[in-house]
């Protein structure tokens, strides 16, 4: 799961218009409508900016072996406790040790 694929999904999970999920991470509205129609690979300051504003750490969009399922979570992160934070960083370490993929 890609970069860009990841924003779509943080889109749709959040239900957000383009404008919203622009707003949401300080970013203009053209920079999401290119994330999101794959026109280009996001800058590091794009990542943390989308990152920032939805409460995910950066890992979990910058690697591509996170699959749906993981991202899924990560993307309700905000939401997990303490414990469930650290099952999740577990979680994905798993998947960078193994080499998993989707």
């Amino acid at each position: 799961m890609d970069i860009m694929e990841k924003v779509k999904e943080l889109q749709e999970i959040h239900g957000l218009s383009v404008v919203q999920f622009a707003k949401r991470a300080k970013l203009s509205p053209s920079t999401v409508r290119n994330l999101l129609k794959q026109n280009c690979n996001p800058r590091m300051k794009t990542v943390f900016a989308i990152c920032l504003a939805f409460s995910i750490p950066a890992e979990v969009l910058l690697d591509e072996n996170i699959n749906f399922v993981v991202f899924g979570i990560a993307a309700r992160y905000p939401l997990l406790n303490n414990e469930q934070k650290r099952v999740f960083h577990d979680l994905i370490k798993l998947f960078k040790a193994t080499g998993e993929k989707e």
